[in-house]
Formats: C-alpha cells, sequence, structure tokens
C-alpha cells in the first residue's frame, strides 16, 4: 500500500513542477514522468483489488471544458449593462 500512496505523491509533486514551468520541452518532459507515476499507482491499486487513482487536476480539467462548445465558460462583466 505505501508504494500506491508513494507513486500518487510523486505524480502530484510532478504535475505541480510542471505546472509553473516556462520551458515547454521540460513540462512536457515532467508530465510525461507523472503520466507514468500514475499508470504505475493505476497498476498497484489493481493489484490491491482498489479502485484506480483520481485522475490529475489538469485531466479532469480537460475533460470538463471543450474549447468551442458550450460547456466553455464565457466571461461575464459586472459593469455592461443591457438595456
Amino acid at each position: 500500500m505505501k508504494l500506491l500512496v508513494e507513486y500518487l505523491e510523486r505524480a502530484v509533486q510532478l504535475e505541480r513542477l510542471a505546472a509553473s514551468e516556462r520551458d515547454a520541452k521540460f513540462k512536457e518532459q515532467l508530465c510525461a514522468q507523472a503520466q507514468a507515476y500514475r499508470k504505475l499507482a493505476a497498476k498497484r491499486a489493481k493489484d490491491y483489488g482498489l479502485p484506480d487513482p483520481s485522475p490529475s487536476e489538469a485531466a479532469r480539467a480537460a475533460s470538463e471544458i471543450k474549447p468551442g462548445t458550450l460547456d466553455a465558460p464565457i466571461p461575464i462583466h459586472r459593469h455592461l449593462r443591457i438595456d
């Protein structure tokens, strides 16, 4: 069970690093490492008979909002008046 937690903790650390990284290539590498740790965690969870771990925040956000759809947020400006 310890390895499962460690894999998820490391994935989150890498995702946080990637979120603040400006270098696109390095950011991509960090995301790939985080994904690999999440894959290891999912395998370990399956071995223990547990459900799959939750997806990363970035993956969850990407799956919830699709650009160009009605689900995309629309900015509302309170200072605008509609008569």
